[in-house]
């Protein structure tokens, strides 16, 4: 097949053609929907940050309260949980 489209480029040429035509036409009037930032059901995210040959201490002061001093700065947030 790839063979016979490497002979007819033509006929390559009128398909990609075709795919891309039929590809736009789905996008303007077909039931796809389109969101460009998608609401998301769960209003949760996890945060991982590991820290080899660390005490938990040692994590905590370095990594944890920097991370929740910065998210709490972060408009729309009500709860952290560390």
């Amino acid at each position: 097949m790839i063979a016979w489209f490497a002979r007819n480029h033509v006929a390559a040429t009128l398909l990609m053609l075709g795919i891309l035509v039929a590809g736009a036409a789905t996008l303007k009037w077909g039931q796809i929907p389109l969101e460009v930032f998608p609401d998301f059901p769960d209003r949760m995210i996890t945060v991982n940050v590991p820290y080899p040959a660390a005490t938990p201490d040692e994590t905590e002061e370095m990594i944890v309260l920097k991370v929740e001093e910065a998210i709490q700065q972060v408009q729309g947030i009500k709860h952290i949980l560390s």
